[in-house]
């Protein structure tokens, strides 16, 4: 999944631009227009109901990242999704089927 962000982010209900393609023997989803990636990629994989989610993770200094995001709003996407997901699971039933979610790193 590759997402580009919106120009004006301040648009909070401006619509998902999402494209789907094969591409060898997997799909590309590319989003455009999103306000922020990890909501994005969060939201998107609630919709699409996936069996398992794969998060690449950054080896960067923690302090740099949590800088980044203060001052830029970009951080450790992996992560934030991770987080996203945990907290929407735990306002959702139970009887949900939930993806095993992975954290990779290099």
């Amino acid at each position: 999944m590759h997402v580009t962000l919106a120009d004006d982010r301040s648009d909070f209900l401006a619509p998902l631009e999402v494209e789907v393609r094969p591409e060898g023997g997997d799909y590309v989803v590319e989003v455009h227009g999103a306000i922020a990636i990890a909501n994005t990629i969060a939201y998107l994989s609630e919709m699409a109901d996936p069996i398992s989610i794969f998060l690449s993770l950054t080896r960067q200094n923690l302090m740099r990242q949590a800088f980044r995001f203060l001052l830029l709003g970009e951080g450790e996407t992996g992560l934030l999704v991770y987080a996203i997901l945990l907290r929407y699971w735990g306002w959702t039933a139970e009887d949900d089927v939930r993806p095993r979610i992975y954290l990779m790193s290099e």
